[in-house]
């Protein structure tokens, strides 16, 4: 059986080891992170695919507030820099997501709005 997380492990120290003046590593830490990142959106594609996962991908969007604001009138700059971040990987999840099937995004969208599953769809269109 191989252990996953061992070579994870590994990986991440080979990152953290190489030597960015040097094209050779830094050629090969980018095919890394380019392999990397294939295998995340074959996860997004494949989640994307079914209605719960497009579900499920979509509460993390709402969760992670990519449909509002961050700044608060007369909040102090630091909770906004706290729902910046929580927004930023929201952001990231959106990106993914419209990459990896963007046939589905609208779908998604639609399935999401006719079962008023959040604050982006609010009952009556009120919040």
């Amino acid at each position: 059986m191989t252990d996953f997380p061992g070579i994870a492990e590994q990986e991440i120290l080979q990152e953290e080891n190489y030597d960015a003046n040097d094209p050779q590593q830094v050629n090969v830490a980018r095919a890394r992170a380019g392999r990397r990142k294939k295998k995340s959106l074959k996860v997004v594609q494949a989640l994307m695919e079914h209605e719960d996962g497009r579900e499920w991908l979509y509460m993390l969007l709402v969760t992670t507030d990519v449909f509002r604001t961050s700044y608060v009138f007369g909040e102090p700059a630091e909770g906004t820099a706290f729902r910046e971040g929580k927004r930023f990987v929201g952001l990231q999840l959106l990106s993914d997501m419209r990459k990896a099937a963007p046939d589905k995004f609208g779908v998604m969208l639609g399935e999401c709005e006719a079962k008023k599953l959040s604050p982006l769809f609010p009952p009556n269109g009120l919040e």
